[in-house]
């Protein structure tokens, strides 16, 4: 490994200290919350290091914009958390209120697709490329908010309404919405969609703009 490559080991270091621990247990004390076989399965999954040499807490949550850096998709994920919930609260109206373990498993949960998927950028000279730089490389190409349900069903039971809110959190960006003109008929399945959305929304493309 070139002497150039190892600083991105080096900017792993600087991150792994006290934001990190900072992160996890924030993370972890949430999930917790939630009173399910397999939690603390998908809490060692998070802590994992993929192949990409990075897990949940030091993947970034994208490659140029939002959290686009290590330790973006953690970041990006307790926003979300906080953001949906003060949606929730001015203004669902009639709509009833989630369930706590929802709320958490769905925010904390919604982008776990990207975990082990963004990989340090590698110039032709084999170095590097510098701070932040990483590249796409999904090795299991399963879509994205339905990869992230495929992954927690495979350590916890899932509510339809979770797989709701984490299916469909991209909204109108989502592709498949756009194909079959499906969002009408989403949100009408299950009106938090469009809120669950909103969060993502305002926590990567407005606040994400100032990371």
């Amino acid at each position: 490994m070139s002497q150039k490559l190892n600083e991105f080991e080096k900017e792993l270091l600087e991150y792994r200290g006290e934001q990190y621990k900072a992160d996890k247990n924030m993370v972890e004390s949430l999930l917790q919350k939630v009173n399910r076989p397999g939690i603390h399965v998908i809490c060692e999954w998070l802590d994992m290091k993929q192949k990409n040499g990075m897990n949940f807490y030091e993947s970034p949550a994208s490659t140029k914009y939002h959290g686009a850096g290590i330790g973006g998709l953690v970041k990006h994920s307790l926003r979300v958390y906080d953001v949906f919930q003060d949606l929730l609260k001015k203004y669902r109206q009639n709509q009833p209120y989630p369930k706590e373990e929802t709320i958490i498993l769905s925010t904390l949960c919604h982008d776990i697709c990207k975990v082990g998927v963004y990989y340090p950028q590698i110039n032709k000279s084999g170095e590097y490329d510098g701070r932040g730089a990483f590249k796409f490389n999904d090795l299991l190409p399963l879509g994205h908010g339905e990869k992230s349900v495929m992954i927690l069903q495979q350590f916890i039971q899932v509510t339809d309404q979770e797989m709701m809110l984490i299916r469909y959190h991209m909204g109108p960006y989502d592709p498949i919405l756009k194909t079959w003109g499906m969002e009408d008929k989403i949100n009408e399945k299950e009106p938090l969609c469009f809120w669950f959305y909103m969060a993502d929304h305002i926590a990567s493309k407005i606040e994400g703009l100032e990371d």
